[in-house]
């Protein structure tokens, strides 16, 4: 079995994960696969000044 998995950055609130539905899917910004045997891990939220 083999998981495939890609890291996108979503640019809202933290607290709009918790109603996908509001989500606005295309502003998702996708990054490029990593290539075979690579990963990005541990995703974060993040404060830039108040936002």
């Amino acid at each position: 079995m083999v998981d495939i998995w890609q890291v996108g950055i979503v640019p809202e609130p933290i607290g709009n994960a918790l109603a996908p539905q509001s989500l606005d899917k295309g502003r998702i910004v996708w990054l490029p696969p990593q290539g075979s045997f690579r990963f990005i891990a541990d995703p974060f939220g993040l404060f830039h000044g108040d936002r």
